[in-house]
């Protein structure tokens, strides 16, 4: 395993890739990020206003007027592309 701390974009790409995974960054996405030490919500609550199968979008609340909007589309990847010959 490696050392090096995931960044966000590989956060979202394992959810993208990932069902269970997804299903659990669903249920607490505000745990997964403080798990990774990615973002600090901690105390904030976390609210799925669009979950498409091709994009995500979260709001993370606090009794401050500040929200942290997180956003990610799943962009295919050359291996889910079909083969040109």
């Amino acid at each position: 395993m490696s050392s090096t701390a995931p960044k966000l974009g590989d956060i979202f790409d394992r959810f993208w890739e990932d069902d269970e995974y997804r299903q659990a960054f669903l249920k607490n996405p505000a745990a997964v990020l403080l798990e990774h030490r990615l973002m600090d919500v901690e105390g904030m609550e976390a609210e799925v206003v669009e979950n498409k199968q091709n994009k995500i979008h979260l709001i993370f609340h606090s009794d401050s007027p500040d929200k942290v909007h997180l956003v990610s589309h799943r962009h295919p990847r050359m291996s889910d592309s079909p083969e040109t010959a």
